[in-house]
C-alpha cells in the first residue's frame, strides 16, 4: 500500500530543472526539449497528473505567434512550436510491487487521456521516482525506447498559499 507520506510528497506542482537523456548509458541531446527545457508537472490530490515541457531555444519558439494566427502562412512556426513542446494528462497510480519506501518507487502516468502526441493517448508511462529527504526535489526516470532513458529533475513550487473551502 502506498503511504500517506508518498501521497503528500506527490501532491502539488513542480518546476522542471533539467532532463538528461542517455542511450545505452551514453549522453545524447534532447532534440525535443533542447538544451534548457522549461516545464511543470502537477499532481492533484484526486489522482490526476498534468505535464507540460517545452524548449526555450528562440529558434524553436517563435514569440510573435498567437492563437489567432491560424492561416497557412503560420504553419512553419506552428510546426516548430509543436515539435519542441510536449504535454499530456491523465490519472496516475503507483506500481505497489515496486514501492521501495516513502520516497522511492514507481509511478504510472495514465492511461493518458490527452496528449500533444496522439499516439500517447491511452498509454501508460512508467516512471521510477525518488524524492530528496526534504521532499523538495523529485527525480523521474523512464525508458522512452529500448536503451533510451530520460532522467528528469523537478523542484517543488510553493506560493505559501493554501486554498480551503467550506460548504
Amino acid at each position: 500500500m502506498v503511504s500517506t507520506r508518498t501521497l503528500q510528497l506527490f501532491s502539488g506542482c513542480f518546476a522542471l530543472l533539467n532532463i538528461t537523456r542517455t542511450q545505452n548509458g551514453t549522453h545524447i541531446p534532447d532534440s525535443t526539449g533542447g538544451n534548457n527545457p522549461a516545464g511543470t508537472i502537477i499532481y492533484s490530490i484526486d489522482g490526476y497528473v498534468s505535464v507540460l515541457i517545452h524548449a526555450t531555444e528562440p529558434e524553436w519558439r517563435p514569440v510573435n505567434v498567437t492563437m489567432q494566427d491560424q492561416g497557412s502562412e503560420f504553419d512553419g512556426q506552428w510546426a516548430l512550436i509543436g515539435k519542441h513542446t510536449g504535454a499530456y494528462s491523465g490519472p496516475f497510480s503507483f506500481n505497489e510491487s515496486l514501492i521501495v519506501n516513502d520516497t522511492h518507487g514507481q509511478i504510472l502516468h495514465g492511461p493518458l487521456e490527452t496528449a500533444t502526441l496522439p499516439s500517447s493517448i491511452g498509454r501508460l508511462q512508467y516512471r521510477n521516482f525518488s524524492f530528496t529527504d526534504d521532499g523538495e526535489y523529485l527525480n523521474l526516470v523512464g525508458e522512452l525506447a529500448p536503451g533510451v532513458v530520460d532522467s528528469l529533475w523537478w523542484q517543488r513550487k510553493t506560493r505559501g498559499v493554501v486554498f480551503t473551502w467550506q460548504d
